[in-house]
């Protein structure tokens, strides 16, 4: 027997039906992690997809549970208008970063700490379009650690290479300016006025500038006053017996 009460909740439930698959196009996409650091700020992306292109009943919703457990908390709502938290831990700290026009409902927090370790749940809802999976992203948020690798390094060049080089390099000059000065003792023979004669004293000349020109090399380059005190006596030495020949 026919009855019009069956039909009419048969067409109900095939209306409903159709409604939920035509309304089942929303898609909700956010980065499954992100990482910052304590002080600083970061943005948390949120894009969504609608078969609807009217949107002037769109919301987002975003909310958090702490890494430590514990109910959900309000951060964020969106509906024609931006609508911070105005209690709570993210009171004062979140604002709107997204454009509808782009399917962008993003937010910046900001002063991050590291009570802020949960995860963000990102919903949309564009009716018809209602139903859809949501959007999570785990945030882990540390300390900064100290910029170490440049200071050590620094501190490195500074305290153990630099003086390493330089105490080398002075070491080089030492014994480079002795065995110059020993060869130059070596081929300079002393004789008394009476032995030299004439066409030597030019030789003598040459090989006492060429000691003089190693000292002065040396104590400018160097400013060794060892060498320096090394280097006067030598030179007195060397004057004493000419004065005595004369004598």
């Amino acid at each position: 027997m026919w009855r019009p009460g069956r039909v009419g909740s048969l067409s109900r439930c095939v209306f409903l039906v159709v409604a939920v698959s035509l309304g089942a196009a929303m898609y909700v996409r956010a980065p499954a992690e992100l990482a910052g650091f304590q002080g600083e700020d970061i943005t948390l992306k949120c894009t969504f997809r609608s078969d609807y292109s009217d949107t002037h009943r769109l919301s987002a919703n975003w909310a958090f549970r702490p890494k430590t457990g514990g109910p959900l908390e309000s951060v964020f709502h969106y509906q024609s208008a931006p609508y911070p938290a105005t209690e709570g831990r993210f009171k004062d700290r979140v604002s709107w970063a997204g454009d509808i026009s782009w399917r962008d409902v993003s937010i910046l927090i900001r002063n991050l700490s590291l009570s802020d370790n949960g995860t963000f749940t990102c919903a949309v809802k564009n009716p018809p379009d209602v139903h859809g999976p949501l959007a999570q992203t785990e945030l882990s948020v540390t300390r900064r650690p100290p910029s170490l690798r440049f200071t050590g390094f620094a501190v490195l060049v500074l305290l153990v290479l630099l003086p390493s080089a330089l105490i080398l390099l002075v070491l080089l000059g030492r014994v480079c300016c002795r065995c110059s000065s020993t060869e130059t003792h070596s081929g300079d023979y002393k004789k008394s006025p009476i032995e030299v004669l004439e066409g030597e004293e030019i030789p003598h000349q040459r090989a006492t500038a060429k000691h003089k020109s190693c000292a002065v090399c040396c104590a400018t380059c160097l400013e060794d006053l060892d060498h320096e005190e090394y280097y006067i006596p030598v030179q007195q030495q060397l004057e004493e017996p000419v004065a005595e020949s004369h004598c």
